[in-house]
């Protein structure tokens, strides 16, 4: 009778409501869409990263249309490095004049060289993490456009840099969010729906971020 009554139920609930058949704990039959490419990302073989172990976290540089992004995914990387547990993450005062100057070292994703090592000098850092977001949609379907760098304070090589273009409009996307945030969601028994995973803004950031950060392991 149980297997007649999810049966009965199969035929009622609509395909794209996958939360509920997990719930109930009927399996998703659907084919998965193809995986979602990898960023495209450069890591130094040839540094010992275990010696990095300070890193200063600058605010993103924001060049999207938007113009408003940094705050939540300035902070959301600061976080997600932290998660690594490769490196203690410092934040800049946020009253450094340096930082505020068209000079940045963060600016349109440059590096000037004195800048790093000014930087590394006075926050007692070993490497320097920065970029730039060129295109930001905070709204459903959201999407990001970003670049990262990672730059020794002693002398201004690149350790660590990262691209990545996500858009939750693309159906690879939202499945492979939809995986990542299966443990979590789990592991803290609270329920979100497939919906709030490509529409909240913190935790579209939140799979962004780790995304990128995570190649700094490979």
């Amino acid at each position: 009778m149980r297997t007649i009554a999810l049966l009965m139920l199969l035929a009622v609930v609509p395909c794209g409501c996958k939360t509920l058949k997990r719930e109930l704990g009927i399996p998703d039959l659907s084919p998965a869409p193809p995986e979602l490419p990898a960023p495209l990302a450069y890591r130094d073989g040839t540094v010992d990263f275990a010696a990095v172990r300070r890193v200063l976290a600058l605010p993103l540089y924001d060049e999207s249309e938007q113009g408003d992004s940094t705050a939540l995914l300035s902070r959301t990387l600061g976080e997600e490095l932290s998660r690594l547990r490769r490196f203690d993450v410092v934040v800049p005062n946020s009253s450094d004049a340096s930082l505020k100057s068209g000079e940045a070292p963060h600016r349109l994703g440059q590096v000037p060289i004195q800048s790093i090592i000014e930087l590394g000098r006075r926050y007692s850092v070993d490497a320097v993490v920065f970029g730039t977001i060129s295109e930001y949609r905070p709204y459903a379907p959201p999407r990001v456009a970003l670049k990262l760098s990672l730059v020794d304070t002693q002398t201004g090589r690149v350790l660590w840099q990262v691209n990545d273009f996500i858009d939750a409009s693309d159906a690879r996307t939202a499945h492979s969010m939809r995986r990542f945030f299966d443990g979590v969601i789990d592991d803290q028994n609270t329920e979100f729906g497939d919906e709030l995973l490509v529409t909240s803004p913190e935790m579209f950031a939140r799979y962004a971020l780790r995304r990128s950060a995570r190649t700094l392991l490979d």
